[in-house]
């Protein structure tokens, strides 16, 4: 049955769809990956790996990304996996944290994904898995970090845990919202030249809010 399927993702083509199931927290969750037309078990994948047991799935064009994290806390690793089970590619490199990371397609088989506390872009090829290139916002959060006394902010790169989002822009441009502890700042992000132009948030008046 169904009943304890938690989390659920189709791809964009209508083909594929990939389901959580089991008891995750015990470290017994599986991601099965189904082909709709034909109904029929594709995987079951086995995606726990040390503390990181809880998942959330996305299907992208031909291959499955699982973000799985620390079940009571904000800490996630991911991967991509092949519809049929292998995995191709760890999400971002090693220590790329996945933390309420949502995939953004740039294109024809290429994603983005923003890093869990916002400070690194990955670019990932949907059909191979491979790691295309990877953009550090280091610009972003040293522009935002300029005023700290500690003179030491710009090796803080990046906010709180899933609080930062990424959106697609106009073409060849994403557009990353900064979280905690500088919310609601912009960085626009050239894609191919990796560059950064930040839009600073418009404070408040004084007395408003």
């Amino acid at each position: 049955g169904l009943g304890d399927v938690y989390k659920r993702q189709i791809n964009g083509q209508g083909t594929v769809v990939a389901m959580l199931l089991g008891d995750a927290e015990s470290g017994k969750g599986v991601a099965e990956v189904w082909s709709v037309a034909k109904k029929k078990k594709l995987a079951s994948i086995k995606y726990a790996k040390g503390d990181y047991r809880c998942g959330t799935a996305f299907v992208l064009d031909d291959l499955v990304f699982i973000s799985a994290g620390v079940c009571a806390g904000p800490a996630a690793r991911g991967a991509l996996y092949t519809t049929k089970g292998k995995k191709v590619a760890d999400l971002g490199g090693k220590d790329f944290g996945t933390y309420g990371t949502v995939p953004v397609q740039l294109g024809d088989h290429r994603w983005a994904f923003l890093s869990e506390t916002g400070g690194v872009i990955a670019i990932h090829d949907s059909k191979t898995g491979k790691l295309e290139k990877t953009i550090d916002l280091l610009a972003l959060w040293a522009a935002l970090a300029g005023g700290d006394d500690e003179g030491d902010a710009p090796a803080a790169v990046g906010g709180n845990p899933g609080e930062s989002a990424l959106l697609r822009g106009a073409d060849g441009k994403l557009l990353v919202v900064t979280g905690s502890p500088h919310a609601g700042n912009v960085g626009v992000v050239d894609v191919d030249g990796g560059t950064v132009e930040v839009v600073a948030a418009r404070p408040c008046p004084a007395g408003e809010g």
